[in-house]
């Protein structure tokens, strides 16, 4: 995409910089590894009280990436506003979609670098332990599968939010309230009684997903939506970028 590399390398420096997006870093890491003992002490204790660990350790992730999207996309627009150099962004020779590209792709690429060290802790408890767990390769992958998904629509919605607003805090806010009404999606059917409620439940419901593909339950529908969803995001927020250029 034409001058979306620079643009690319330019937003990757600017997190490199920003204290926010390290903070960000290791409060996830933080809360990411006490949900990942709390884990261990339970199977330790219970080996056979998993049913609803994996549930609970879902939402334990999904609580965390909704709170380390919005912050880590707020400012990606609306600090270009408050500075005032978006129109010099919107007046170089590279379109929107070139924009959306490297400030997605930055945000993508150090979400990924907050999860790469999560890949320790597998080695690192089958190092100390007495007993090593046994493993699953097919839902340890499709662990991380849906935690690349899931992040990847979180990171979506926030980068439209801070597209949308033109404050900081308010991009934050909307970004918390779309993840949020996402997340809670699910629970749909227990407050407005539907036929087939059960159903479209299940289907809504991200913890039911990220909970299947941590067991090694793959459902590629799922997959699909949340890539529909993530590209349905990313083209919103290169029409209202389109929409600023020209108002």
């Amino acid at each position: 995409m034409n001058g979306g590399l620079p643009l690319l390398r330019r937003e990757l420096n600017a997190c490199l910089l920003s204290p926010t997006a390290y903070l960000v870093a290791a409060l996830f890491l933080l809360v990411a590894g006490a949900g990942f003992w709390v884990a261990v002490a339970s199977l330790a204790a219970q080996p056979d009280g998993s049913v609803g660990l994996v549930e609970l350790s879902a939402w334990m992730f999904l609580l965390t990436i909704a709170a380390a999207a919005p912050l880590l996309t707020m400012r990606l627009f609306a600090e270009e506003y408050r500075s005032g150099t978006f129109e010099t962004l919107m007046t170089a020779p590279v379109r929107p979609a070139a924009v959306v590209f490297a400030k997605y792709a930055a945000a993508l690429l150090w979400y990924l670098a907050m999860l790469a060290p999560t890949l320790l802790w597998g080695p690192i408890l089958s190092a100390v332990a007495a007993l090593p767990p046994p493993t699953d390769p097919a839902a340890i992958a499709g662990a991380y599968v849906g935690a690349i998904l899931i992040g990847a629509w979180c990171l979506a919605l926030g980068l439209f939010a801070s597209a949308v607003m033109r404050s900081q805090v308010a991009a934050g806010l909307l970004a918390v309230a779309l993840i949020a009404g996402w997340l809670f999606a699910g629970w749909v059917p227990f407050l407005w009684p539907l036929r087939h409620g059960d159903r479209l439940g299940t289907w809504l419901s991200p913890v039911v997903h990220l909970a299947d593909w941590s067991r090694g339950i793959f459902d590629s529908r799922a997959a699909v939506v949340y890539l529909v969803n993530t590209t349905l995001a990313l083209f919103a927020t290169d029409r209202v970028l389109e929409w600023r250029r020209w108002r």
